[in-house]
């Protein structure tokens, strides 16, 4: 991780950190008051309504932060770094709140083109076994160096929405990485997924 600070700048470093967050799960947001960063979160976190539960370590991945969107730990992020390589993935788990899996991409997706970015692949880019029975929809973008509003290289980064049937909740992954590496984080996405059960929400 000291190399990716180094090459960002620390504020860089920390630009991507709080974007990933303010992009949030942009469904009717909670009031700022009631976002709470997790203090020495339990191993695994889980979530209080579907009980996924989020490990401190997958191999390859170690957790990093734990945020609660609500007052009620419905609306959660939890910011994973990789062990070996430089990058920055959240996983959020949150409600539908009465939008369609289309509708919360859209809302996503626009947050991110907002903060300078320009679409890689317009088509979904990869889908997550774990979840093959819910709605999945992914894309992927180029981020100019400084696109985030502080000195960073470019960036290749992930938007993916995931709408499993039969529950009120859906999953979202947000992933960058510098692009200069976008050949060795190929499939990153799905050895982070394998190391967490969705049963608790995909047999909802």
């Amino acid at each position: 991780m000291r190399k990716f600070v180094d090459r960002l700048g620390v504020a860089g470093w920390c630009a991507l950190v709080l974007i990933g967050f303010a992009l949030g799960s942009l469904g009717a947001p909670a009031p700022a008051s009631a976002q709470n960063e997790v203090e020495n979160p339990p191993d695994p976190y889980v979530h209080k309504v579907t009980n996924v539960a989020l490990p401190e370590n997958i191999p390859g991945f170690q957790r990093h932060r734990v945020v609660e969107f609500d007052a009620e730990g419905r609306d959660t992020g939890i910011i994973y770094r990789p062990t070996d390589r430089v990058g920055e993935i959240t996983l959020y788990i949150y409600p539908r709140r009465g939008r369609s899996c289309e509708e919360s991409f859209a809302s996503s997706d626009a947050a991110v083109m907002q903060r300078g970015a320009s679409v890689l692949t317009s088509e979904d880019v990869f889908s997550i076994e774990a979840l093959s029975g819910a709605r999945q929809i992914s894309r992927s973008y180029i981020v100019e160096p400084g696109g985030y509003g502080s000195e960073h290289a470019e960036l290749i980064s992930f938007l993916y929405v995931a709408c499993p049937a039969n529950t009120d909740f859906m999953v979202k992954y947000r992933g960058s990485y510098p692009s200069a590496e976008a050949a060795r984080n190929i499939g990153i996405e799905q050895k982070l997924f394998a190391g967490i059960d969705w049963a608790t929400l995909s047999s909802r």
